[in-house]
This record gives C-alpha cells, sequence and structure tokens, in this order.
C-alpha cells in the first residue's frame, strides 16, 4: 500500500482531529513534511495520541508541542 502524499497526511490530521480544538499556531507545513514516509495508520495514531497528551495534561486544544511528542514518541514505527 503506498505511503500518503502531503495532502493526504494533511486530511487525515483533519479527520481524526475533527472533535478537538487545535491551535492556529501549528506549522503544519514544516510537520508534515517530517511525516513524508509514515504510513496512513501511523499518522492517525499520532494524531490520537497528541489527542490525549491534549486532555491528560488539562488543555482543550492540541499544541504543537502535543504533535511533536507524539511524533517522537512514535518514531519507533517509522521505517523509511
Amino acid at each position: 500500500m503506498p505511503k500518503p502524499g502531503k495532502e493526504q497526511i494533511q486530511e487525515i490530521f483533519k479527520q481524526t482531529l475533527s472533535s478537538i480544538s487545535i491551535s492556529k499556531k501549528i506549522q503544519w507545513n514544516k510537520f508534515i513534511e517530517s511525516m513524508m514516509g509514515v504510513s496512513s495508520a501511523t499518522v492517525v495514531k499520532i494524531a490520537n495520541d497528541a489527542a490525549k497528551l491534549a486532555v491528560l495534561s488539562g488543555e482543550k486544544i492540541i499544541n504543537e508541542e502535543h504533535l511533536q511528542t507524539a511524533f517522537q514518541e512514535n518514531l519507533i514505527l517509522i521505517k523509511k
């Protein structure tokens, strides 16, 4: 199965995080670029983990730190 491209990664994040607020300060282009070569399932897992981090820290908005932390925690799943 082919890996998702930039537009597909962005759409996966948009759909997966549709039920929670997202900071407008996130540098999506830079973040998505770092995710090139990642499977769709891993993108969904990173999005869900970022949402979980936000909720567990008592925040109502996902920020770039949540996304970066989730990405770093999932590096073991990423085989480029």
